[in-house]
């Protein structure tokens, strides 16, 4: 069971169980033009509540974001907006498809909850 506050990361979860090649492609695409200006006009677009995402798209945009950011640090302003900028690394490792697809057949076997622990369950700290 995983339960956490932050829908984009429940999301992230979600797509990498029902498309994890979908996730991989659009980080490829977000690898191929990353750069401060790619970041900084994803990060608008991220913040963009008119902006309508495919669930894949969102999840992608997601972890390029965390990936690149500073410190990968996932901050919002009081507005919701996602306000971290651009990490300083030459060459951010943005994904590794194999991890990605290991992380798929994991959360595959895993139950999701964006918020708390539904009523009566107790969170574990065994593995």
């Amino acid at each position: 069971m995983l339960a956490d506050a932050n829908p984009d990361l429940i999301g992230l979860y979600a797509c990498l169980v029902r498309d994890v090649a979908g996730v991989i492609r659009g980080l490829s695409r977000h690898r191929a033009r990353h750069s401060e200006k790619h970041y900084y006009a994803t990060r608008s677009r991220w913040n963009d509540r008119s902006r309508t995402w495919t669930a894949v798209d969102r999840a992608a945009t997601f972890l390029y974001l965390n990936k690149t950011c500073f410190n990968g640090l996932w901050r919002v302003n009081r507005s919701g907006e996602f306000n971290v900028p651009i990490g300083r690394y030459d060459d951010p490792t943005i994904f590794t498809p194999q991890a990605l697809r290991d992380a798929s057949a994991l959360l595959r076997r895993a139950t999701l909850f964006c918020g708390g622990l539904p009523s009566g369950r107790r969170a574990s700290t065994t593995a």
